[in-house]
């Protein structure tokens, strides 16, 4: 296992791609946030869209599902307590036919002053699509654990 010790600011590490359909666009839409420029294509040309774009919710949604897939990847995953808080900025809509590549890196870490066998790390995560274009920007703060004495 990986603590809070273990945390490099300035690491970049990457995943993906996640290629997103126009079918996922919709399915996810229907469930959880059915605004017709989700899951009409045809309604959704006459919106501020212009044609059919990913929900927030679901983009936020693949933005986890590729960092589940990054923590994976590693062989030994942080030990993560809790999240803490996050600011979330959605620039650009998720289309249908984007491949959506994420990059995250620490950007800052102190220990916790509640705490003790705990740290906090802010970390930013980037995920932008096949154009460079930026569709989710999400800086969060976790509580990870410290290496046992």
């Amino acid at each position: 296992m990986r603590y809070f010790e273990n945390i490099e600011i300035g690491r970049e590490e990457r995943a993906g791609p996640h290629h997103v359909s126009q079918t996922e666009i919709i399915d996810f839409a229907r469930t959880w946030d059915p605004y017709p420029y989700h899951v009409d294509p045809v309604a959704a040309l006459n919106t501020p869209f212009g044609g059919l774009a990913a929900s927030g919710a679901h983009t936020i949604a693949i933005y986890y599902r590729l960092l589940y897939e990054l923590s994976r990847k590693q062989r030994d995953p942080l030990v993560a307590i809790a999240a803490l808080g996050f600011e979330l900025r959605l620039p650009f809509p998720v289309r249908p036919g984007d491949q959506l590549t994420l990059a995250t890196q620490p950007i800052e870490k102190r220990d916790s002053k509640s705490h003790p066998d705990a740290g906090v790390a802010r970390t930013r995560g980037v995920l932008t699509n096949q154009d460079g274009r930026v569709v989710l920007e999400l800086t969060a703060a976790y509580l990870f654990a410290k290496r046992p004495t």
